[in-house]
């Protein structure tokens, strides 16, 4: 096997050195490793006709979540950026909020795509996480909530967080789209703050396709999302409030459950 050593910022391929890789390398790819198990739910879902509006399949992706996530409450939506703005909706955040400077591009643009303004804070040299020192010592009245990121599966500093947002009655939303299944003091991220979201995107260890959870152990703030990503249904004939359309169809679902997991 032929070893290239790079020693210098020459050596490196973008600066026209030899690339160590044929090909490009991609930081994730789908996983998908039961073809026939999808296709299965999927032929299920078209014997039923029910493809979208809260099929069975999504119910039942729903339920394995909130069991694995250890929350009351998780609602399945079309992917986690979605899920950020519903959060938002939902928590009737204004003004400024405060997240990370280092994360994915997805965080500032969920937001800023409502209107609301950001407030970019430093994270931690440690776990790339936002710093709660700063928070708390750069909080100002214009805030009107604090996202965290829990970034690489790292979780943030989830209590002197709660702990800020609790002096100056913010919310507290956690941007979890890397991490299912981490934990925080022996306990499953999702049930942290006021509200997680999680992505079930196609590069994701786990993922639906396209997707994305919204988790809370808050009973009715569930109920507004839920009402939130259904154009604010709250029966066949009845809008309580304004919404949007941005419920996980059947097939996407079909793929969350197939994917080798605990949940399987």
């Amino acid at each position: 096997m032929k070893i290239n050593v790079k020693s210098s910022i020459e050596d490196l391929a973008i600066f026209g050195g030899e690339p160590l890789f044929s090909k490009i390398l991609h930081v994730g790819r789908p996983n998908i490793m039961n073809r026939a198990g999808v296709i299965s739910r999927i032929n299920q879902a078209m014997d039923r006709n029910w493809l979208s509006n809260d099929g069975p399949l999504v119910q039942e992706l729903e339920k394995r979540f909130a069991d694995f996530l250890q929350v009351k409450h998780c609602i399945a939506v079309t992917n986690a950026t979605f899920g950020l703005q519903l959060a938002a909706k939902a928590l009737n955040v204004t003004g400024e909020v405060i997240i990370p400077s280092f994360t994915f591009i997805g965080t500032a643009h969920a937001m800023a795509w409502i209107g609301l303004k950001i407030a970019f804070f430093d994270v931690l040299a440690g776990n790339h996480t936002i710093n709660p020192e700063e928070v708390a010592a750069k909080i100002s009245k214009n805030t009107g909530a604090i996202v965290g990121v829990h970034l690489w599966g790292n979780a943030c500093e989830i209590d002197a967080l709660q702990k800020t947002a609790d002096r100056f009655d913010v919310p507290l939303i956690f941007d979890a789209a890397h991490a299912i299944g981490s934990t925080y003091k022996k306990q499953r991220l999702g049930g942290f703050g006021n509200v997680s979201v999680f992505s079930l995107h196609a590069t994701k260890a786990i993922n639906s396709l396209e997707g994305g959870l919204v988790t809370t152990n808050d009973d009715a703030l569930a109920e507004k999302i839920r009402l939130l990503r259904s154009y604010g249904f709250a029966d066949e004939d009845q809008v309580a409030m304004l919404g949007i359309n941005t419920k996980m169809n059947e097939f996407s679902a079909a793929m969350g459950i197939t994917n080798p997991m605990p949940l399987t």
